[in-house]
């Protein structure tokens, strides 16, 4: 350790020959000293050396002249070691609720010698886009300016105002450790986000239809608004009245960490209607906007019966010929498809070139051309 004096105001009438530098840590009860020879110049410095790092001293510094030494001038205290590293393993984040930001650390690898006495802790504040110091807000400092340890918990509204005028935002910190010689250098990690809201999920498809029921799923959006999606919200509207029929909710297991699957059934559906499906999804901030597709309800019919295909006697033509299905399923059939395979055992769709056209469900049968149908052969066993 290096310190320094100025010379005194008067020398006492006969000149100063050398100081006298006593130095001792405060559990110590006989002092060192060294002599420092007068030297030209105002300032005069002395090396002590050998200290022990993480002690205070006290030290104090005499002139001598003939006359003998001058009046102590009192001690000054000083810590000998270095300031702190700076804290490890800083990270910040934001409770479920969004309503507090923890910051977390760990200590510095490096005391410098002397017991961390404190930290700062030092917050991006995103209205003002700028850094403040924000120690007195965390719940475990009781007010002061520095917190004892690990970790900081801040109330967002306290510190940040009403919520909405931060969704969203980015929330970084930055720690400062500090002993007896000093602070260290700013350490921080990685940021957490405030809540915001999610994207839509995808619209509503049909996984199963039924008597009266639909079963849907959708995918989640790709943005969770910085939170766990905690619901689902199924609106069901019948279309041609713009009515809502029925609301209905698919709440997460946050225990089992969200959604096994996005599955839902909407029962107790007129057959033969058409219903517009809304969903939206939501989590602690809100919800998003809305995805929505419309389906009619019912079920599919039964296949036809007893198909048959013949040839005209001049072979020009093929008659493919059936018997409608015996249960036309709950919705009432308007018509069927005609498909026809190839030798390469590829199935085309023939229904437009039936000659009966939109007559076909009702004669039951489809007259093909086999002109129409190109030149390729057809299998028509």
């Amino acid at each position: 350790m290096t310190i320094e004096w100025s010379a005194p105001s008067s020398d006492g009438g006969a000149q100063i020959e050398f100081y006298m530098v006593y130095f001792k840590t405060e559990d110590e009860v006989d002092e060192h000293y060294i002599e420092v020879p007068q030297l030209d110049g105002e300032v005069r410095t002395a090396t002590l050396e050998n200290l022990e790092n993480g002690k205070i001293y006290q030290i104090s510094v005499r002139a001598v002249n003939y006359a003998g030494q001058s009046k102590d001038a009192g001690f000054v205290e000083f810590g000998v070691g270095a300031v702190p590293e700076a804290p490890q393993n800083v990270r910040t984040i934001t409770t479920h609720s969004g309503e507090q930001v923890v910051v977390s650390w760990g200590e510095p690898g490096y005391n410098g010698g002397f017991e961390v006495s404190g930290y700062t802790v030092a917050l991006w504040e995103p209205n003002q886009e700028k850094w403040v110091v924000a120690t007195s807000y965390c719940s475990e400092s009781e007010g002061f300016e520095m917190i004892p340890h690990s970790p900081c918990t801040f109330d967002v509204k306290t510190l940040l105002g009403e919520t909405d005028t931060h969704r969203g935002a980015a929330v970084k910190a930055k720690i400062v450790a500090k002993n007896e010689i000093g602070h260290s250098e700013e350490a921080s990690g990685e940021g957490a986000y405030l809540p915001t809201f999610p994207d839509a999920p995808s619209a509503p498809t049909i996984f199963e239809r039924g008597n009266g029921f639909l079963v849907l799923n959708w995918n989640k959006g790709e943005f969770n608004g910085h939170n766990s999606i905690s619901q689902y919200t199924i609106t069901v509207i019948e279309t041609t009245s713009n009515r809502v029929v029925d609301v209905v909710l698919l709440t997460a297991d946050l225990s089992q960490d969200g959604f096994a699957q996005r599955l839902i059934t909407i029962e107790d559906l007129d057959n033969g209607k058409e219903y517009t499906f809304e969903v939206t999804s939501s989590n602690i901030a809100g919800s998003s906007a809305k995805s929505s597709a419309k389906f009619i309800v019912g079920t599919e019919p039964a296949a036809p019966r007893s198909v048959k295909t013949t040839r005209s006697d001049d072979a020009t033509e093929v008659v493919i010929s059936w018997k409608n299905a015996a249960s036309v399923g709950i919705l009432r059939v308007t018509g069927n498809s005609v498909f026809v395979k190839d030798s390469n055992n590829v199935f085309l769709d023939a229904t437009d070139l039936c000659k009966e056209g939109d007559d076909a469900y009702k004669s039951q049968k489809c007259t093909l051309a086999m002109s129409t149908l190109g030149k390729r052969p057809f299998n028509l066993d």
